[in-house]
């Protein structure tokens, strides 16, 4: 115990701690960057938006192939767009397009930091970053070339911006003019980045603290007619341009066609009832999430204190608005996770105990918790070494997550028999180390089943160039990797396109053989069969058998 004190110690001095940070969060989110493959659906589909603005020049309208792309604004287009730039890779290379979410999850991890310092004390802040550093959702969304980790650092910022200003919010406004300004920055980038969840967020923290405080000298300090106009002025500019250019199509899809069916029902086969987040979170936040559990509740009798109400208030409020809109997606909560993640570290630095009432609550959600925790960490630590072994691309090191289980289980033992938690934190992080770089480095990109679009890729490499034609899958993927140009149409569309010449190759499910045998008798054996395989398409949760044929 000493030791990990003396270490602790060490770490939290000066900038010593954001530098071990930044090379915590390399190590946890760099692996995998570039051997990981384009995944669908969602990251393809981002990706070969930006990739499209790069072919077209065009930087202000948003289109998947002819398909208007009109869900999320252009925020995160442009991102991928300049990180693209500046690595001058080909276009079908994902890795570039990963730059801003891994960047965005860096800086998470050192502005919960800063802000905890800020807000506590130097361990506090220390102990938050490496939780959220070490998380699995973040962990996977780091990789991904989407919205979310480079949202959530400008939500980090927006709210801890919020919080100093909470703290500070009786004094006279001179001198915090900065503060407010970035605070409006922060929302407006948000804003640009995914639309309006950060000021939903920001105004249900603001108005719980105002019920519960009874006053608006919060409000009063955000000086709301100035920052609107931050707000406006940072947003408008391209919302007026992509206006002008669709006719006001943007608007009416990405309002009506996206955000308010959300609201209302279930969307794509996501719909899940209330309390659905509540039972994931030991496994989005995991490892982290066996902390949470057990010193998270105990804040709550600090409530008082002016800090600890406003991460509550950060967290509670949203949290419930987002369990009661029915579509659900586990990355949606993310924004709370900084929140969490200081007051698991102010519990862990300074145990507190419940009141019997409380406990035996918290008792009962705290055991169906852990019991999510263990299970997650039994899948996560025995269920990916095997499955090399099942695929047959077994290698020595595929052990490595179950050698980092048996750390993080030896952890949670002893935080269940008592031990101070400091004394855990080191095996639960060289735990995650051993669990996650190899997962997404080797493991996941091994296996070949999932990754269809890289098959087709693959074989398409070894010979001449020609567009392709995709009948029975269609996933976002294909088109990334093998070019914009690439038809997914249905059986009676590839017979059209057979007749152009551009066209030069056919990719087609086996499920659609009998079809397309029915309505051009003669036609596949007049193509040359460049190979055919077994697949698996996880977005439908479907095996395939696809065939990749070749005119003559």
């Amino acid at each position: 115990m000493q030791a990990v004190l003396a270490v602790m110690e060490k770490l939290e001095k000066g900038k010593r701690a954001y530098l071990f940070l930044l090379l915590f969060g390399l190590l946890f989110f760099l692996p995998g960057l570039a051997s990981l493959p384009t995944t669908d659906r969602d990251e393809s589909r981002f990706a070969q938006a930006s990739k499209q603005m790069l072919e077209t020049g065009n930087y202000v309208d948003i289109r998947f192939q002819e398909v208007p792309r009109y869900k999320k604004p252009i925020g995160i287009y442009w991102l991928q767009v300049a990180t693209v730039k500046l690595a001058g890779q080909p276009l079908e290379v994902i890795w570039p397009y990963r730059i801003p979410s891994s960047l965005g999850a860096l800086a998470t991890v050192l502005l919960t930091c800063f802000f905890g310092r800020r807000f506590f004390n130097r361990r506090a802040g220390l102990l938050a970053g490496v939780l959220v550093a070490s998380c699995l959702l973040l962990g996977v969304e780091a990789r991904l070339a989407k919205t979310d980790a480079a949202l959530l650092a400008t939500i980090t910022a927006m709210q801890g911006l919020l919080g100093l200003l909470y703290l500070e919010r009786h004094e006279r406004l001179k001198g915090r003019w900065p503060l407010v300004l970035l605070f409006w920055f922060a929302c407006g980038v948000g804003v640009l980045i995914k639309g309006p969840l950060p000021p939903v967020i920001a105004l249900a923290t603001i108005l719980s603290l105002a019920l519960f405080d009874r006053q608006l000298s919060l409000i009063r300090t955000l000086r709301p007619l100035a920052g609107l106009l931050l707000l406006a002025a940072i947003v408008l500019p391209w919302f007026i341009a992509i206006q002008s250019a669709t006719g006001g199509e943007f608007m009416q899809k990405a309002f009506f066609g996206d955000f308010l069916p959300k609201l209302l029902a279930g969307q794509e086969s996501h719909g899940a009832p209330p309390g659905y987040y509540l039972l994931l979170f030991p496994l989005l936040f995991w490892p982290g999430s066996l902390f949470a559990l057990r010193y998270l509740p105990q804040l709550w009798q600090r409530r008082s204190e002016d800090i600890v109400r406003f991460l509550f208030a950060w967290l509670i409020p949203a949290w419930i608005i987002f369990e009661l809109v029915p579509t659900k997606l586990p990355h949606y909560v993310m924004p709370f996770f900084p929140a969490i993640a200081l007051l698991t570290a102010v519990g862990m630095s300074q145990p507190a105990t419940l009141g019997r009432a409380a406990g035996k609550l918290c008792r009962l959600l705290s055991g169906l918790g852990v019991l999510v925790w263990l299970v997650t960490a039994l899948l996560l630590c025995i269920g990916l070494p095997l499955l090399p072994i099942w695929f047959h691309q077994f290698e020595p090191w595929h052990l490595l997550p179950l050698l980092g289980g048996l750390f993080i289980l030896r952890g949670a033992w002893k935080l269940h028999k008592d031990l101070p938690p400091l004394c855990v934190v080191p095996l639960f992080l060289l735990g995650a180390l051993l669990v996650f770089p190899i997962t997404f480095t080797d493991i996941l990109p091994r296996i070949e089943l999932p990754w269809s679009s890289r098959q087709v890729a693959g074989i398409l490499d070894d010979h001449p160039p020609g567009r392709l034609i995709s009948v029975g899958f269609a996933e976002p993927s294909l088109p990334f990797l093998n070019g914009t140009a690439t038809k997914l149409t249905d059986v009676q569309g590839a017979l059209k396109l057979l007749s152009d010449d551009s066209f030069r190759y056919l990719l087609l499910e086996g499920r659609q053989k009998p079809r397309f045998a029915e309505m051009a008798p003669g036609l596949l054996e007049r193509l040359y069969l460049l190979q055919a395989f077994d697949s698996y398409n996880y977005s439908k949760g479907k095996k395939m058998r696809l065939e990749l044929y070749a005119k003559p």
